[in-house]
C-alpha cells in the first residue's frame, strides 16, 4: 500500500493488487488461524478414511495434531475426535467394531461421498456416547448456561439446577446456541446411540457441526469441576 501510494497516483494495476490483497485478508479461510486448521483436519480426518482402513498408527499421529492443535478446542468435530482416539486407545489396539465407528465417523469428512458413507454415524464406542463427550473438559460454572439430560443417580434435576445457581452458572431446560454445557447423565442407558438417546443430545450436536461451541459434558467430569470449584 505504502509503495503504491508514493507517487500520488494508483495506477490501474495497482488497484487490481489492493483488491487482491483486501479480498484474501477478509477472507475467513486465508484470514482466521481456526478456520485454516480446521480445514486441515477435515482433510487429514477425511484423508485417513479415503482407504476404507484406520490404523493405531495413524491414530497416533493425528492424537499428536490435535495436542499440537489445543486452540481448536470446543470446535466441531476436535472434541469428538479427541474423545474417540482416548475410547479406542485405552488398550493401544482397535478392534473391528471400534473400526467400525471410526470409519463411519471419519468418512463424513470424505470430499466425495458414495454409497459407502454414513452420513449421521453412530459415533459412540460400543453404542454408547463415550465418541461425543468432551475429553477432560475445562468448565466455567461463573455466566455460564448448563442443561442437564440422561439419567443420573447423584442427583435429581432440581439438584442439578440448584448446585449450578450456587456456583454461578445459568441452569435451563432447552438445547439452543446460549448453551454452554450440556451434561450427560451417566446413568443413561448403554445400548443408546446419541440418535435415540434424547433430542436434546441430538440437538446439540447438530448445532456443534453448524458452529455452536458448547460442549457435551459426561455427568462425572461435571462432578469433577464441581468439586474444584468448591
Amino acid at each position: 500500500m505504502r509503495e503504491a501510494l508514493a507517487d500520488g497516483v494508483l495506477t490501474e494495476e495497482e488497484q487490481l493488487d489492493i483488491k487482491w490483497l483486501c479480498e484474501r485478508l477478509s477472507s475467513e479461510g486465508y484470514f482466521k488461524t481456526v478456520t485454516a486448521d480446521m480445514q486441515r483436519l477435515h482433510g487429514l480426518v477425511g484423508g485417513i478414511a479415503s482407504d476404507g482402513k484406520v490404523n493405531e498408527v495413524e491414530l497416533v499421529g493425528l492424537r499428536q495434531w490435535l495436542d499440537d492443535h489445543e486452540h481448536l478446542r470446543r470446535t466441531w468435530p476436535f472434541d469428538e475426535i479427541e474423545s474417540l482416539i482416548v475410547s479406542v486407545m485405552k488398550d493401544q489396539r482397535i478392534d473391528a467394531d471400534e473400526h467400525e465407528q471410526l470409519l463411519a465417523f471419519f468418512r463424513e469428512f470424505t470430499a466425495l461421498h458414495d454409497d459407502r458413507v454414513v452420513d449421521r454415524p453412530v459415533v459412540g464406542i460400543g453404542q454408547s456416547l463415550m465418541g461425543l463427550c468432551a475429553t477432560q473438559p475445562e468448565i466455567t460454572f461463573s455466566g455460564s448456561r448448563f442443561c442437564i439430560t440422561g439419567v443420573s443417580s447423584r442427583m435429581r434435576r432440581t439438584e442439578f439446577h440448584a448446585l449450578v445457581t450456587r456456583l454461578g452458572g445459568e441452569p435451563t431446560e432447552t438445547v439452543t446456541r446460549k448453551l454452554d454445557y450440556l451434561v450427560i447423565g451417566a446413568d443413561g442407558n448403554p445400548c443408546w446411540a446419541y440418535a435415540c438417546y434424547g433430542r436434546k443430545v441430538e440437538a446439540a450436536v447438530n448445532l456443534r457441526k453448524a458452529g455452536s461451541r458448547l460442549l457435551l459434558v459426561h455427568e462425572h467430569d461435571f462432578h469433577d469441576a464441581v468439586a474444584d470449584a468448591q
